[in-house]
């Protein structure tokens, strides 16, 4: 896309083969900006696809995803209705943005069918509402491949059971084929490690985020910058 130049790490994201999708890691390394381009990207190839981008909290997206969207993407190829939290793109397609803040929240999307669904920010989320949203991307349009695709950075409540699914037994970017203990399940992973030195512009017009990033403790920097 013209508007859009993916950068190395970014466009592994955007081939990404595997069923469930994460690309994560340090801050800086352009993970939420691929999320958006991604989802657009679908949205604009296929017509009439439903997708949506879920974060924790509403004011989370506003913050950013909706706000680089807004600005980002040529206001030709979509409205967007501030109401409802979607852009409706010209050829039929839509882009939700939504949040799941309480495990019971996920029951507000019980009818909902996406033909891909993207987390942001996934190690906020519990592993019960990861599962439970899973259930709802599917599709019946023809040549629709349902994929969930996300990004996160590591720690808060979802770091552990996300370390389990995606990192343990990962190569970088190797389809993983992995298989629920419980039901016995199988389905195809693929991790795709950022960092801050990846993102091309940061480093380029903010060279000194790494400085300001090395003044955190210990155990913040790893998780943030290494």
């Amino acid at each position: 896309m013209k508007y859009y130049t993916a950068q190395e790490k970014q466009s592994l994201f955007h081939l990404a083969e595997a069923d469930e999708v994460l690309f994560g890691g340090a801050v800086g390394g352009g993970k939420s900006y691929a999320i958006l381009w991604d989802a657009v990207s679908f949205c604009l190839r296929n017509k009439g696809v439903v997708a949506s981008i879920f974060r924790r909290t509403y004011p989370e997206l506003e913050k950013s995803i909706i706000l680089v969207g807004l600005d980002c993407i040529p206001k030709k190829f979509y409205h967007y209705n501030k109401k409802e939290h979607r852009m409706y793109f010209t050829n039929g397609s839509i882009l939700e943005f939504n949040y799941c803040l309480f495990d019971s929240d996920v029951y507000n999307y019980q009818s909902a069918q996406y033909d891909r669904l993207y987390f942001d920010e996934l190690t906020h989320f519990t592993k019960s509402i990861y599962l439970y949203l899973l259930s709802r991307c599917r599709t019946t349009k023809p040549g629709i491949f349902p994929q969930i695709k996300s990004a996160s950075n590591p720690g808060n409540i979802g770091h552990e059971w996300v370390k389990q699914r995606f990192i343990v037994k990962a190569r970088s970017n190797e389809i993983v084929l992995r298989e629920d203990p419980e039901t016995g399940a199988t389905y195809t992973t693929q991790f795709i490690p950022a960092k801050l030195t990846d993102n091309y512009y940061l480093m380029k017009y903010d060279p000194q985020y790494i400085k300001r990033l090395e003044k955190l403790d210990k155990e913040d920097r790893r998780a943030l910058l290494e």
